[in-house]
């Protein structure tokens, strides 16, 4: 999926399903640990949402540049 940021960035959204591999723990594991990886092949993460108004539907939601 696509998006625009306040700041007219476009970024890459992954919006990461509520099922049971995916609790609010694993993602925020996910998060963290995409924030600190720095490698030619991979994105960099941009950001990512855990408060109830970027859950879509109880969804997580990590974005890239």
């Amino acid at each position: 999926m696509q998006g625009t940021l306040k700041d007219a960035r476009e970024v890459a959204v992954k919006k990461l399903s509520r099922g049971l591999s995916q609790g609010a723990k694993v993602f925020m594991n996910k998060a963290m640990l995409l924030s600190c990886v720095q490698h030619k092949n991979v994105v960099n993460l941009h950001g990512y949402c855990t408060a109830s108004i970027c859950q879509k539907g109880g969804q997580r939601m990590l974005w890239t540049p």
